[in-house]
């Protein structure tokens, strides 16, 4: 067995706790209500039934935890970032792959968290490109109510999803509910991809593929999701989505 996967969670509270001895009263409230947010809702996705229901409370508690707060938003973007550098996602898959060997999921995490490595680039490089001051504004002017209604929602569920299926295996939770967290965080990543797309940007892990290639590809994700699907959940998904991993 290889070395297991690093905690995405100790690596956060590292450096929150880091932060608190340089941050005003207010930054040291607010990264004090970020770490156990964040520890309760990977202990919820680990534990309890992944249901819609539950990722969309998940999804509201994180985005009130961290944009809430018009001034300490900048703050929560810089520390979320840090702690994310410091996580190594990519260097981390081959342990989550073997870990999840023979659930049937291992090519679907592995798709997942190499597109949650390419987001994680083009985010940091996006919130690089802005003034501190303008992303106060726009963020402040934000329908959040509006935002977890939308597809775009996937966008910040696919960075939790994928941090929990870090700790899963750094855990050594069962291998069938690690295999659960895998396909919800590879559904969130085709969707988040979706929504990157629909801003410009074509975020394909596999895109140095030949063409052929990565048609073989997209079948070898489809059947390995439609293998890990109920067959009502496999309805759900249209032939145009699936296709889409192929597509570019």
């Amino acid at each position: 067995m290889t070395a297991p996967a690093h905690r995405t969670v100790q690596s956060l509270v590292a450096v929150l706790t880091r932060a608190l001895s340089r941050r005003s009263n207010l930054e040291r409230a607010a990264i004090e209500w970020f770490v156990p947010t964040t520890i309760r809702n990977l202990d919820r996705i680990l534990t309890e039934p992944l249901t819609p229901e539950l990722l969309a409370q998940i999804d509201r508690e994180t985005l009130y935890a961290y944009f809430a707060h018009r001034d300490v938003i900048v703050l929560a973007l810089e520390l979320l970032e840090e702690a994310l550098a410091e996580d190594e996602l990519e260097s981390q898959i081959p342990a989550i792959r073997e870990y999840l060997l023979g659930s049937g999921t291992e090519e679907l995490a592995d798709w997942a968290l190499r597109f949650v490595a390419l987001l994680r680039v083009h985010t940091g490089a996006v919130a690089k490109s802005v003034a501190p001051a303008e992303m106060v504004a726009e963020l402040g002017q934000v329908d959040w109510e509006g935002f977890l209604r939308s597809p775009a929602i996937a966008l910040l569920r696919v960075h939790l999803l994928a941090g929990a299926l870090v700790e899963a295996v750094a855990r050594h939770v069962p291998v069938e509910r690690a295999a659960e967290v895998a396909v919800h965080t590879f559904l969130a990543a085709d969707k988040a991809r979706f929504v990157w797309g629909i801003l410009g940007a074509d975020l394909n892990p596999d895109q140095r593929l030949r063409p052929s290639e990565r048609g073989a590809r997209a079948l070898a994700l489809a059947s390995a999701l439609a293998r890990s699907l109920d067959p009502d959940d496999v309805a759900g998904l249209t032939q145009a989505r699936l296709g889409a991993w192929s597509s570019r």
